[in-house]
């Protein structure tokens, strides 16, 4: 009843309920897509990288590939802090307060962005990258340095580049943002076919998948702002006491994603560290296979997020209640089925994935797939949670959760 691409009328609690479910579902159905072409290209380009790079140059890639969650905190919550704002501000059909906020969020990020690359000129003559990644062998060893200059140059452009994609969550257009990461996909396999052709090393393979991305990025912003022209970035708007107020939201969202890096990203490290770059190709992989399930999930149920706090900024309490019992019921449905299907297949689909070459134990299939199963009903609470405003609450689990898992995993990895 709400697949449709004409709005309906928002006048009415019934009519703003049915265009928010109609903006959910489009954007899920456009996220959903983004995966299935994003999983399609990992899955062809993973086992021609292992083959091309060998085991060690893999691992290798595996944990830069792992710096994306470990420093998605970077822009220090900013990008969720305006997310929230914006909804809010739709919600309050003020396209003034939209504007505004849009400003001094680009001046933010532009600024922190900025800041970073110093540090980070100044500072990483002094890393042994080699040692950082505990890798032997000389090939392994001189591409190192270049391989994580190459990753912290695109890293940094897009620090403001990515904000887009928080903006059209904010505007519950995600649908685009999603449309865009297809595109990115694509991209992404093209380039890195055309650098094993080229017999390209490990930096160039990074550049290949890393700024295939921030191109789409880059488009994505001029196409949003050539059709929503109120919305331009005007920098007379920006100021102090606005950014100061984005940057007390996003304190919290930081916190949040400092968290959960420590908690989930920091996996590969603590495994190339303790067993060396080989086993994290293990562990990586098939981790991989399993967040498919996660990935889907947070991908589909990410535009609840703005749509509560949109509903929230308009007092519409009824349906928020009945839209989150809704999405914990098919979060827990999905994931659990998919957990019992790969527990009991994944080491065979790893097996042809990798052409033999990664085998992993029984015993991970099992804890991850109990592990998804969790994460899918954590996906649920932290969508209502955001949006809603209760960050504290979660702050505080968060905590606990990584300071728990963090001495675990040490502890029986070692």
């Amino acid at each position: 009843a709400v697949i449709r691409l004409t709005p309906f009328d928002v006048s009415t609690e019934d009519g703003r309920a049915k265009e928010r479910m109609r903006r959910i579902v489009l954007t899920a159905a456009a996220s959903m897509l983004a995966k299935v072409v994003s999983v399609g290209t990992m899955l062809i380009s993973i086992p021609l990288t292992l083959h091309y790079l060998g085991t060690e140059r893999f691992g290798m890639w595996m944990v830069i590939s792992s710096f994306a969650m470990l420093l998605s905190f970077s822009d220090l919550g900013l990008g969720n802090g305006v997310l929230n704002a914006v909804a809010q501000a739709v919600g309050k059909d003020d396209v003034g307060e939209q504007k505004a906020t849009i400003t001094n969020g680009y001046t933010a990020l532009i600024f922190v962005a900025l800041t970073m690359a110093a540090v980070f000129i100044v500072a990483q003559p002094y890393v042994d990258w080699s040692a950082v990644f505990n890798v032997s062998s000389a090939e392994a060893r001189a591409e190192a340095r270049p391989a994580i200059l190459a990753y912290a140059a695109i890293f940094l452009v897009g620090i403001p580049l990515s904000l887009v994609q928080r903006l059209q969550a904010g505007l519950q257009q995600g649908f685009n943002s999603s449309l865009w990461q297809c595109s990115s996909s694509i991209l992404s396999l093209a380039s890195v076919l055309g650098v094993i052709a080229a017999e390209g090393g490990l930096p160039w393979l990074i550049a290949a998948l890393a700024g295939a991305p921030q191109v789409a990025n880059l488009f994505n912003t001029i196409f949003l702002f050539r059709q929503r022209r109120n919305l331009v970035p005007n920098w007379r708007l920006v100021r102090v006491a606005m950014i100061a107020k984005l940057g007390r939201t996003g304190l919290y969202f930081l916190v949040l994603q400092v968290v959960a890096a420590v908690a989930y990203g920091a996996d590969n490290m603590i495994i190339t560290q303790l067993l060396g770059p080989g086993e994290v190709s293990k562990y990586s992989i098939t981790e991989r296979l399993f967040s498919l399930t996660s990935m889907v999930l947070s991908m589909g149920l990410a535009p609840l997020w703005p749509a509560y706090a949109e509903a929230r900024a308009r007092g519409d309490g009824t349906w928020i209640k009945r839209t989150f019992h809704q999405s914990l019921t098919i979060s827990i449905t999905l994931s659990t089925s998919a957990g019992v299907f790969l527990i009991l297949f994944g080491q065979s689909i790893v097996s042809f994935w990798t052409h033999s070459n990664i085998v992993a134990p029984h015993m991970l299939f099992l804890t991850l797939g109990i592990l998804k199963i969790v994460e899918s009903v954590g996906i649920c609470f932290a969508n209502y949670l955001n949006g809603t405003g209760q960050i504290k609450l979660q702050i505080t689990s968060a905590i606990l959760t990584a300071a728990i898992s963090a001495f675990l995993k040490i502890h029986y990895t070692s």
